[in-house]
């Protein structure tokens, strides 16, 4: 499955939506934060629309990792 990533209003903050994975009668979206640690590249998952993930949140824990 070719899963095109699609980028937020956020600095390195992108999500997907599932093809068949619903919430609320929408597509569930997964969100993905990146950084760098230590100088290299760093992706981390941050989870599911449908855990109560939204794009907010992402990126409030992105920068606390930073």
């Amino acid at each position: 499955m070719s899963v095109k990533w699609i980028k937020t209003q956020y600095l390195c903050l992108r999500y997907y939506e599932h093809s068949e994975r619903k919430h609320n009668g929408k597509k569930d979206r997964y969100y993905m934060i990146r950084y760098k640690r230590q100088g290299k590249a760093v992706e981390e998952k941050a989870g599911w629309v449908s855990h109560g993930m939204n794009a907010q949140k992402a990126n409030l824990l992105r920068a606390e990792i930073m």
